[in-house]
């Protein structure tokens, strides 16, 4: 080190030492905090966590998508909803882009906790929706029996160009509001050749039931490869 100092400027060799430590401890801080912050997330250390978070969050730091969700998890465990939104803001500050599987666990957590109009304000911020996205919304808002807005996000759906899956669909048939709708989204269950699925079928016979269409809710049920349990204690 001394060789070092005799070949550069007398000021710089005073300054070196001290900037060399800098360098040593503003790398060694971001490291630390990530494992504080990670190892208290999987402890499930709710306190901990936030702290280590509110550091990361003045220095900027981010941690990996899998890490928050388990923030995530820990928060609804205990119901911590003020710790909630402090995770969110977190992971949107300083023009930080989380990936579409946070975002979406993020609005799941919302769902969960009955907040939804935060849940569809971040589903409207999204410039990436994938069917998770979508069928969170759809099945939130047919268990809040918000049947209209069920609806209309499947139509939105469709439009995006977004596949519905088996689980989008059973959610979906829980908001359906007469024969016309039914038919349809049965229609569009067929189509996409998921009328094979036992939920959704059971989903169909339901429906058909509660609307007196006890004949198709027969043909159904008829047509089931196997006689699935769940399917046997349809409401006929």
């Amino acid at each position: 080190m001394k060789s070092i100092f005799k070949s550069i400027p007398a000021t710089l060799a005073v300054a070196l030492p001290s900037l060399l430590k800098y360098h040593r401890q503003s790398s060694f801080l971001p490291n630390t905090l990530l494992h504080e912050f990670t190892a208290s997330c999987y402890r499930r250390d709710l306190p901990a966590a936030i702290k280590a978070l509110t550091s990361m969050q003045d220095h900027q730091i981010w941690a990996d998508s899998v890490t928050y969700s388990e923030l995530i998890k820990c928060c609804l465990a205990r119901g911590a909803i003020r710790e909630a939104k402090l995770v969110h803001k977190h992971i949107f500050s300083d023009g930080y882009q989380p990936k579409t599987f946070l975002i979406n666990t993020l609005m799941n957590m919302y769902v969960k906790f009955n907040l939804l109009e935060e849940a569809r304000a971040l589903f409207d911020q999204m410039l990436e929706r994938n069917v998770v996205s979508w069928t969170t919304m759809i099945a939130a808002f047919s268990n809040a029996r918000l049947d209209h807005e069920a609806m209309e996000l499947l139509i939105l759906m469709l439009r995006d160009g977004v596949r519905p899956n088996m689980f989008t669909y059973s959610s979906v048939l829980r908001a359906c509001n007469g024969l016309p709708s039914l038919r349809q989204i049965h229609c569009g269950i067929t189509k996409a050749g998921l009328d094979s699925d036992v939920f959704v079928r059971s989903a169909l016979i339901d429906n058909y039931s509660k609307w007196g269409e006890l004949p198709n809710a027969l043909t159904v049920f008829n047509e089931m490869e196997t006689s699935d349990l769940i399917v046997w204690n349809s409401d006929w």
